[in-house]
């Protein structure tokens, strides 16, 4: 047993030697001495306090993102003509920023005139028709049937005269 504790014994201080060796070889070779250098010196200069502006001035990449934007959209659709204002320049309300082309809609005004007008005939003529149904069916040469037909088609008509002009005056707008 004192055989195998002394061989212990040795192994272990060889064991301790050679890491005491290999740790002088590691950190020895990295930072022999003298060899450390000390960081160059930062040079400092007095001056008086004093109270001014300094100028700072930002150099960098970035996106400008504005604090208040307007979306234009207009109320009617066309080809564009002109544009009569600058990009980034103030506008009143109600001004006028661009004009479309005005012809598709004078064709859309003058085709509600002329329906109109067509409706506004035919209105005229069945009038005169329920006149000559009302005069005959006194005597009775016609048929209460057919009066009161010619009287729906004066009311319809009527409300087609109407709605000609509501579109006129969608056209107009």
């Amino acid at each position: 047993m004192a055989r195998q504790q002394l061989r212990f014994i040795v192994i272990l201080v060889i064991a301790v030697a050679l890491a005491v060796w290999g740790y002088g070889q590691y950190f020895g070779s990295a930072n022999p001495a003298g060899s450390v250098k000390a960081p160059p010196a930062v040079p400092v200069s007095v001056a008086p306090a004093r109270l001014e502006d300094v100028p700072i001035s930002l150099d960098g990449l970035g996106t400008v993102t504005p604090a208040n934007t307007v979306t234009v959209r207009t109320q009617v659709e066309g080809q564009l003509i002109q544009v009569l204002f600058r990009e980034g320049q103030d506008v009143q309300a109600g001004s006028v920023l661009a004009q479309i082309d005005p012809r598709s809609y004078q064709a859309q005004l003058d085709q509600a005139l002329a329906k109109k007008s067509q409706n506004e005939a035919l209105l005229a003529n069945a009038r005169r028709d329920l006149g000559r149904y009302g005069t005959l069916l006194k005597s009775e040469y016609a048929t209460r049937q057919q009066v009161d037909t010619t009287q729906a088609l004066v009311n319809q008509l009527e409300a087609a005269v109407k709605a000609d002009q509501a579109a006129i005056e969608n056209a107009r707008v």
